[in-house]
């Protein structure tokens, strides 16, 4: 688990601030893994030109897990964690994807 001092605002600026800019998701990746002490995890972006979140780094057991190209919308999918965050704005911690409702 992370140090406190690393999951405030100002220490994941800090981490964030000390990679280069093309690792800026694998290292958010790393302290969103760390401080909820998840195995699995995604990142999704909002892209304003496909108007969908697009998945943008996706983590399963400890392994990057490359998708291209992967889109997520509201329209013919199921809204999963993802989308609920979008439409609520919130930010959401889910302990268990396949029992959460």
């Amino acid at each position: 688990m992370l140090a406190s001092s690393e999951v405030r605002p100002d220490g994941v600026a800090r981490a964030l601030q000390a990679v280069r800019p093309e690792a800026i998701e694998r290292e958010l990746m790393r302290l969103a893994l760390e401080a909820t002490g998840a195995r699995h995890g995604a990142l999704f972006l909002w892209d304003r030109g496909a108007r969908a979140l697009r998945l943008v780094h996706h983590v399963v057991e400890g392994v990057t897990v490359t998708i291209p190209s992967t889109f997520v919308t509201r329209d013919g999918q199921r809204a999963g964690v993802a989308l609920h965050v979008l439409a609520e704005g919130e930010p959401y911690l889910c302990g268990d994807t396949g029992k959460d409702a």
